[in-house]
């Protein structure tokens, strides 16, 4: 069974997770279960992500529009998703293509048993490239 979580940073009208919501239904997690929050990823106590977790159970997938839905840090990410595999259930990051469920997702390789040198690079490549991107508009333009 695919289970859904989305989140944005703020609770004000602004942000919504109407995007997260469209992406994770077409990718055919069924609305009954997505779990949301709308709180800072950096915080521990997002009740929407408490809740998928209990939630999720063996044999099920955990999946996420994007890795910074998720969480903030590598290291959390890390043990959210070393605890998901732990327990039977696989991870799918929409956005970023890394999928748990495939021979040659970008995790799949990992050895639970403390090897988590592929799953800290794969994570860690795609958080590096979304920090590294340019923003705003470009130099030229800015007068």
């Amino acid at each position: 069974m695919l289970i859904g979580y989305m989140r944005v940073s703020s609770d004000n009208d602004r942000q919504t997770t109407a995007l997260q919501r469209d992406a994770l239904l077409a990718a055919g997690v069924d609305a009954r279960h997505l779990f949301e929050d709308k709180a800072s990823g950096a915080r521990g106590d997002r009740p929407g992500l408490a809740q998928a977790l209990d939630y999720v159970r063996p044999g099920d997938c955990l999946v996420v529009w994007k890795l910074d839905r998720l969480g903030r840090s590598l290291s959390h990410l890390l043990a959210i998703v070393t605890a998901l595999q732990t327990r039977g259930v696989a991870f799918r990051s929409l956005t970023e293509q890394m999928d748990t469920t495939t021979p040659h997702g970008s995790v799949s390789n990992v050895d639970i048993d403390g090897n988590n040198t592929l799953l800290i690079k794969a994570i860690g490549v795609t958080i590096s490239t979304f920090e590294t991107l340019p923003s705003g508009r470009p130099i030229g333009l800015r007068e």
